[in-house]
Parts: C-alpha cells; structure tokens; sequence
C-alpha cells in the first residue's frame, strides 16, 4: 500500500505472490470517502498499472475481509493478473463496484479473478470496467438498487467467465451483467436474478456467448432466465 500511495501518475505497481489482507487499512482507507461512492481500501491515481508477478491472478489474491470496496481507480489506469475477494460496497448513496470501482475512462481489467464480493447497488464485482479474460464467481449485488448486475454494472466484457454470480432482490436485473455495452465471447452459466436477465439484462451487443442454466426466479412474473432486453444477440 505504501507504494501506491507514492507512485507517480503513469507508473506501474507489481505486487509479489501472495495474500494481501487488506483489513489493516478499515481505519484509514485509502480512497476517497465520498457521500455517493463510499469508501475504498485502495486508490490508483491516473494511469497507473497495478498488476502481478507471475502472471497468473490466482498467486496475487487481494482481501477485503468484508469491510469495504477493494478499490478505485482513475482515468487510464490498468489491472492485470489479480484475485480480488471479499470486497463490499454499501455506503454512500451508490455504493456500487464491490471490488473495484471506476471513476475515470479507459479502465481496462485484464486476467483476473472476481470471488465472492458485494455491492449493495450495482456490480457486485465491478463497475464501469472494460474486463477482458477474468472470471466471476459467487459475487452478488442488491438490495438498494434494481439495475445491477451481480458481477458487473455498464463496462465492456471480452472472453470472460460468469458463473453462480446472484442478484436475487425484488426487482434485480441481470444475475451476471447489467446495462453492459459490449459482452463479447463470454461464458455465463449459473447465474440468477429476481426478476429479469438470470445471466444478462439490458446488455448491448451481446455475440459469440455460452449461456445457460441461469435463471430469473423472482414472484412479480419473472421473465428472461438467460438474457432480457439485450440488443445483437449473435452466436
């Protein structure tokens, strides 16, 4: 954490194999607390890279114990070959982006793992990201909000991997994605809503995907088990 918060804009940051428990920083996260966004254990100034050494996201596994969003990053930043866990976002007015949380453009996410984290709006795992090649598994977002996405809200997303991501609230919207402006080559399995998209709701540009067994399961007549209002549906 030390050296992210001496790191120059435009730099990169390797992390060493390894578990990072981030739980030390609960009381002085690095991110901006703002009333619409929350808290952040971590913080990338503008395009700065924050990546693995080994180049395989399962040895580098960043923590959040549960206690706030993994972290948030700016305009340009990278995130490459990671695991990130446990992260949970649910102050501020949009707590969305349980592990990572974008406040620039050109963000892009490359290799790595989503397990296990929570928004209580938005992106159970991610918001607003470009994601290519990473896996989501076991990320749920809701109750606050229907629009969602129980891995991720808005972003793009190539070659990626969704399985038993949730969001299961009244009136949830995607158990994977949400409102996503590109999902291309992706896999989406086991993934379920309350209402509508069980893997994908109101997606753009959907081609070349896997998607099955997923399931909208909610009681105000739900609808859509695998996509729901997506737009280009090709295979």
């Amino acid at each position: 954490t030390n050296a992210l918060k001496t790191c120059a804009t435009w730099s990169t940051v390797v992390l060493e194999a390894g578990e990072y428990d981030l739980s030390c920083l609960t009381n002085a996260p690095m991110g901006e607390n703002t009333s619409y966004q929350g808290r952040s254990l971590l913080s990338l100034t503008t395009g700065v890279t924050l990546k693995g050494n080994t180049g395989k996201p399962e040895d580098v596994v960043l923590k959040g114990c549960g206690k706030f969003r993994i972290l948030q990053h700016a305009n340009g930043c990278t995130i490459k070959d990671l695991t990130m866990t446990g992260g949970r976002a649910e102050e501020g007015s949009f707590p969305a982006g349980g592990a990572v949380f974008a406040t620039g453009s050109a963000i892009s996410i490359t290799n790595c793992r989503f397990l296990f984290n929570f928004a209580a709006v938005g992106g159970g795992a991610v918001y607003s990201d470009n994601c290519v090649n990473c896996l989501f598994y076991g990320n749920q977002s809701g109750p606050s909000w229907n629009k969602g996405g129980g891995a991720g809200y808005l972003g793009t997303y190539d070659n990626c991997q969704f399985f038993c991501n949730t969001n299961l609230y009244e009136w949830a919207e995607g158990g994977a994605l949400g409102y996503a402006t590109k999902v291309s080559g992706c896999t989406v399995v086991s993934n379920f809503s309350g209402y509508c998209g069980g893997g994908l709701c109101n997606c753009k540009n959907v081609s070349d995907c896997t998607i099955s067994y997923n399931a909208a399961v909610g009681t105000h007549n739900a609808r859509g088990g695998g996509a729901y209002g997506c737009g280009v549906v090709t295979n």
